[in-house]
């Protein structure tokens, strides 16, 4: 399966021109693919970020329990979060996919991904969620400054991150140095509205 090549420049996400798999008998091999489509990349950044952050072990359960990333509201990706986390793995683990209406179905996720047509406000949604270690993503308007941990901000055809690094922390999450040293990310201390 071709999964997206993901550069990071000056804090922008993008994918890169990467080529296509050649399909036998079809067309030129060297031919470039067409744009990613944002939700693919994102799809993609969700479960590349995740390997910038850390779980306690004793968060993540028996070694052969799947790495789960939950959706709460309607799937904004589509088939793409699927395809992009069927071959993927998280800290050796296979990637689970979760989908649910209610935070409240979701505390056994690592991570979760907040759409921002869900039934609940923000801080609704963050509440059943705060005292579990999850890493919480979104990618509305000022997502991590209300609360949210990792904001996917989109910039035409690339994606920014901001970061609320005080919410994070509160969980127990780590972060691994190689996210410190990513230039361009907005790093914010703590959430404006608790």
């Amino acid at each position: 399966m071709w999964l997206p090549s993901l550069c990071l420049a000056g804090g922008l996400w993008m994918a890169a021109a990467d080529p296509e798999p050649p399909k036998p008998g079809v067309g030129d091999a060297n031919a470039l693919r067409a744009p990613v489509p944002v939700q693919r990349l994102k799809a993609a950044i969700l479960i590349n970020i995740a390997r910038f952050f850390t779980w306690p072990a004793e968060t993540l359960g028996p070694a052969d329990q799947p790495f789960r990333i939950g959706i709460l509201g309607t799937d904004p990706f589509g088939d793409h979060l699927r395809q992009e986390s069927a071959a993927a793995t998280i800290q050796g683990r296979p990637i689970g996919l979760v989908r649910a209406q209610r935070p409240e179905d979701l505390r056994g996720c690592q991570v979760v991904f907040i759409a921002p047509d869900r039934d609940l406000s923000l801080r609704d949604s963050l509440a059943p969620l705060a005292r579990h270690t999850i890493l919480v993503v979104g990618d509305e308007p000022e997502f991590a400054k209300r609360g949210g941990m990792v904001n996917l901000r989109l910039h035409g055809d690339q994606i920014s991150l901001e970061i609320c690094r005080g919410a994070v922390e509160a969980t127990g999450l780590g972060f691994r140095a190689s996210l410190r040293q990513v230039k361009g990310i907005e790093w914010i201390a703590h959430p404006e509205n608790r």
